[in-house]
């Protein structure tokens, strides 16, 4: 009884400790929520949970409250993710909205909970930013890190009810009838539950990706949602648009020329009737309607009627025209690329465009189409050279050991390609987002420094793994270095950590730079 007491009591005295510092934080945000819950993991593991008031419940109440919220952070990149494809849906139909829904639905419904069980859904406190993540405690959490999960949550959330309520199956619903008996058959329902029966196809042909030309895609950008003519509104431009805008391209073309033979003046209607034509591959009917239009205004339009589409026919870019057109495409893209972008899809979404810039003759890697008349085009190179980079970097590991690709992204300091392909497991004894967190910190620093790539090379640990092979990792500005142990198992790495007792093969340490720590026994507790 006597051991049990005090057991106890240190119990008592370290989930009182814990609670006095968490509550010290006063203002915690997603960092701050993951640094908590990470420092007194093995508190919550280890001390169990105990429902009376007291140091014990107080803590488990905190930290639990803290676990759930972080929960929904860890799908922040996912949610974000989502929200870009969305916003990259250019002509919004039923079919590419009920598409994205599909695709995203399960994320949606567990999102979806954050209104229901936290204090999220209060508007006075998103206005306010912050709230008490209890009543009787000081702690507050702030808002500002779960804004892009409200995006996701508010798209998602209106857009599903919208569908749900247009394509909802009455006979969908789950209930049978045996014997004149009324059942109910519990089930998970989704949105397929409710909208397949309603639109009478296959599901596969409905959500079928008709890959279009990336020139196409633009094209269809210059046609506007809503009808912008000037004086006297006709609504058959308007549904001309609603039928382009929805793929039926004959239709539309049908309504724009019905429109031209009374009123000549409707510069949207031509140009709706020749991206149309395009669309359709009728090319002569196309440039004859686009020569009509106002060179100023639609000069971008003509110019790619007209030569771009013959250009990309016979094999590659054939005037100056064409590839300032391509370039500025180029730029668009690798802009896109530099953001908060999932790589896969941006690999998908500029394939055509790869295609449409790259030489690559029989047997021999592909090169940039970037040179014209002496003049090279930059933004072309650059796209080119990024995308070789981000497909080879998509099926890395087909071609290297998973050890040789962490190697690699280390080298390259992408920590977005770290976090895809480490497996979820603890590294230098904390946890994946934790060690991450330290790592790009350390990049920062070389990059701070001008550092773009990290040269590798070997070492051999003189410590505790004595013998085993390490790795340092060498800035090709300043000599600025980091030295760490990969270990693997079966082809898959296990842990990183660093060294403290590296020898390296091939420089001489008193001539390089500054050694850099991740500095991740800083954070542990203290106990």
């Amino acid at each position: 009884m006597k051991q049990q007491f005090r057991n106890r009591t240190k119990e008592k005295r370290l989930c009182s400790n814990a609670v006095s510092d968490i509550l010290d934080y006063e203002l915690v945000n997603e960092k701050e929520i993951f640094e908590i819950l990470h420092k007194y993991r093995w508190v919550y593991k280890v001390i169990p949970y105990t429902p009376v008031d007291g140091p014990l419940g107080e803590f488990h109440r905190i930290y639990r409250e803290l676990q759930k919220l972080s929960k929904y952070l860890l799908e922040k990149p996912n949610a974000k993710k989502a929200f870009v494809e969305y916003e990259l849906i250019k002509n919004k139909t039923d079919n590419a909205i009920i598409e994205w829904l599909l695709n995203h639905e399960q994320l949606g419904k567990f999102l979806t909970k954050l209104y229901i069980d936290t204090f999220i859904a209060d508007p006075e406190i998103l206005a306010k930013g912050y709230e008490k993540i209890f009543a009787e405690f000081p702690l507050t959490v702030g808002v500002i890190d779960f804004y892009p999960l409200l995006d996701f949550i508010d798209t998602f959330s209106s857009h599903y009810s919208l569908i749900l309520d247009k394509y909802h199956n009455p006979e969908g619903d789950g209930i049978h009838y045996i014997n004149n008996i009324e059942y109910y058959e519990a089930k998970e329902v989704t949105l397929l539950d409710f909208i397949a029966p309603a639109l009478k196809m296959p599901i596969e042909d409905v959500f079928k990706n008709h890959k279009e030309p990336f020139e196409v895609k633009r094209l269809k950008h210059l046609v506007p949602f809503k009808a912008y003519q000037r004086t006297s509104p006709s609504p058959q431009l308007q549904k001309a648009h609603d039928l382009f805008h929805n793929d039926q391209y004959a239709e539309a073309i049908q309504l724009y020329k019905e429109l031209l033979v009374t009123r000549n003046d409707l510069d949207e209607a031509k140009a709706g009737l020749a991206i149309s034509y395009f669309i359709l591959e009728e090319y002569e009917s196309a440039e004859s309607v686009a020569s009509s239009l106002s060179p100023y205004q639609y000069k971008e339009l003509i110019t790619l009627i007209t030569k771009f589409k013959s250009g990309l026919q016979e094999g590659g870019l054939n005037d100056t025209k064409s590839y300032e057109i391509v370039d500025r495409f180029c730029e668009e893209a690798l802009e896109l690329e530099a953001g908060d972008i999932d790589r896969d899809y941006w690999i998908n979404e500029y394939e055509d465009l790869f295609k449409s810039v790259s030489i690559a003759p029989e047997g021999l890697p592909s090169i940039a189409n970037a040179n014209y008349n002496g003049c090279k085009f930059k933004n072309i190179y650059d796209f080119h050279s990024k995308y070789v980079q981000r497909k080879f970097e998509q099926d890395i590991l087909n071609r290297m050991t998973h050890k040789d690709a962490v190697e690699y992204f280390i080298s390259r300091m992408d920590i977005y390609a770290l976090d895809k392909i480490l497996y979820y497991r603890e590294y230098s004894d904390v946890d994946k987002p934790f060690f991450l967190e330290k790592l790009n910190i350390v990049f920062d620093t070389f990059k701070e420094r001008g550092n773009i790539r990290l040269v590798s090379t070997n070492g051999v640990c003189k410590g505790c793994q004595h013998g085993h092979i390490g790795v340092a990792f060498v800035g090709d500005n300043d000599d600025t270095y980091l030295e760490l142990m990969i270990l693997s198992e079966n082809d898959k790495v296990t842990d990183i950590f660093e060294c403290n007792n590296f020898k390296f093969d091939t420089y001489n340490k008193e001539l390089l730079g500054q050694r850099l720590f991740l500095h991740i026994n800083e954070d542990e507790m203290p106990f």
